[in-house]
């Protein structure tokens, strides 16, 4: 009950559970069940099992319909798996997940962006990668700058408008 409540899944109950009927409704729970996956991981390290989660989408939903058919699964299937891959890459902030995200059909159409998903994906996993706690003496930008330099900055600030 308390994981029903909280929207954490299981590949297993997306496969047992009576009320999702539809390919669609699956392939959702496949993707929750692989945020979940990347939560347990923790940060800072691969999680095999959620990119498994996410690879499995596009296994079962999308590769084996024919390309030509023109069908809206397959296309969904990519798409939900490669925001699947960015999801994951920015809970665990580990920047190699952001490489899965992939165009698999040349639809013709630029609507897919791909390449630039990925990119995106490689920034904001990347800042996030930084702003880890065994990240701080190495990165400039960290909020340790934040604790020491604006206290500092204030109170110069503060000392000058009060001047004559």
């Amino acid at each position: 009950m308390l994981s029903g409540a909280l929207g954490l899944r299981t590949s297993e109950e997306c496969e047992s559970d009576p009320s999702i009927t539809r390919n669609s409704e699956r392939m959702n729970c496949y993707y929750a069940s692989a945020i979940t996956a990347a939560y347990l991981c923790g940060r800072g390290q691969q999680c095999d099992r959620a990119r498994d989660l996410c690879e499995e989408i596009w296994v079962r939903f999308g590769a084996p319909l024919d390309p030509d058919t023109g069908s809206d699964q397959r296309k969904k299937a990519e798409l939900v798996a490669n925001q699947c891959y960015f999801e994951i890459s920015k809970i665990t902030a580990y920047p190699p997940m952001c490489e899965y995200i992939t165009q698999r059909d040349n639809t013709g159409s630029q609507l897919f962006g791909d390449v630039v998903t990925k990119e995106a994906c490689f920034n904001v996993t990347g800042n996030l990668a930084q702003l880890m706690p065994e990240n701080y003496n190495s990165n400039p930008n960290n909020l340790c700058a934040i604790v020491f330099v604006l206290p500092m900055f204030v109170g110069g600030a503060l000392i000058l408008t009060r001047r004559p």
